[in-house]
């Protein structure tokens, strides 16, 4: 319940991605690139195969609530200690060709 109250405030904070598909994966299931100008491979369920996608010009990042920039998520998420049960939010374009948001949880 707590996962839907986060993504639901996440939602809230950014109205202009009313449209947007959501997903909900632990670290384990998101790859990011080694630079931002990379894909992004995600796991949108434990059945779905990786799906790609490139970063928004305007992309956002959060890191246990608090924004950040592309290379302290990386660096957040590859220190996590249990990479497992970090969670993370991934919003992207309606078309999901973009991503304009990350959000990692680091339990």
């Amino acid at each position: 319940m707590k996962t839907l109250y986060g993504l639901a405030a996440i939602l809230l904070m950014l109205p202009a991605l009313a449209s947007a598909e959501a997903y909900e994966l632990s670290g384990g299931d998101l790859r990011l690139p080694v630079s931002y100008s990379g894909d992004v491979s995600f796991k949108g369920c434990d059945n779905c195969s990786f799906q790609r996608a490139r970063l928004a010009e305007e992309a956002e990042f959060l890191v246990n609530g608090e924004a950040t920039g592309f290379d302290q998520l990386r660096k957040a998420l590859s220190e996590a200690p249990n990479r497992g049960k970090t969670l993370v939010t991934v919003i992207t374009e309606e078309d999901g060709n973009r991503i304009r948001l990350i959000s990692i949880r680091i339990r």
